[in-house]
């Protein structure tokens, strides 16, 4: 088995597509939260000590640190096809903060209580 490593540095690769050929395996370490998405094909991944066999279209959520295991699960032997996708930051607790002053100050529109018609 032939192995591949990609995603060594997240920070600087851009989100791609890799094809997973049958007898190939690619290693995963990623160094931003992602999700592998696998476009076509059935796929086998071994992230930390748990297995999971994902379909086209299915998705799996890679934290940074982690190290997965992809490799191509189809009876006939065809290719996968996996992307990756760079996970939306969690907005920080400052921005939050924010947020929440800022709602606290807008004012809140009156709507007529359709209980008392005046």
């Amino acid at each position: 088995m032939t192995i591949r490593s990609v995603l060594q540095s997240q920070q600087s690769a851009p989100a791609g597509c890799w094809r997973v050929a049958p007898g190939s395996a690619l290693s995963l370490r990623p160094r931003e939260d992602g999700v592998l998405h696998v476009a076509s094909g059935r796929v086998w991944v071994t992230l930390g000590t748990a297995d999971h066999v994902l379909h086209a279209g299915e998705r799996l959520a890679i934290a940074p640190g982690q190290h997965a295991v992809v490799e191509a699960w189809d009876a006939a032997g065809a290719q996968a096809a996996i992307r990756w996708h760079r996970a939306a930051p969690a907005p920080t607790a400052r921005l939050a903060a924010g947020i929440a002053r800022f709602a606290r100050v807008l004012p809140v529109p009156r709507t007529p209580d359709p209980c008392t018609r005046r």
